[in-house]
């Protein structure tokens, strides 16, 4: 089973450190890791559990750690779905196919900005 683990409230240390903008809402912003299992499902990796800590999500960055040229991946978010979706090449646009096994593919960090 594929997992999405929290790994920092807020940039650098960890610590709770607001983003100062103009306003009466302060944006948060979260890390999270999303480490493949050998089963990718059809459509996609939910990754709706985000959207249970914030009011509003404003923006989410994807990020693939450590990948090498065999198991390069372009992860992209469909917020509509709640999804980690993962694309082949981009000259392609195939996604991921649902049996592949995608164990190998190295862990995606989620910047996470919101509310």
């Amino acid at each position: 089973m594929a997992t999405l683990t929290e790994i920092a409230e807020a940039p650098g240390k960890g610590g709770k450190r607001p983003v100062y903008f103009g306003g009466p809402r302060v944006p948060v912003m979260r890390i999270y890791r999303f480490a493949f299992d050998s089963a990718y499902p059809a459509g996609g990796e939910d990754i709706s559990t985000i959207w249970n800590d914030f009011t509003e999500v404003l923006a989410i960055f994807p990020a693939q750690n450590d990948a090498t040229i065999a198991d390069v991946r372009l992860p992209v978010v469909d917020r509509t779905n709640k999804k980690l979706i993962l694309v082949k090449t981009l000259a392609s646009g195939a996604n991921v196919e649902a049996a592949e096994d995608s164990s190998g593919i190295a862990d995606v960090d989620l910047l996470v900005i919101g509310y």
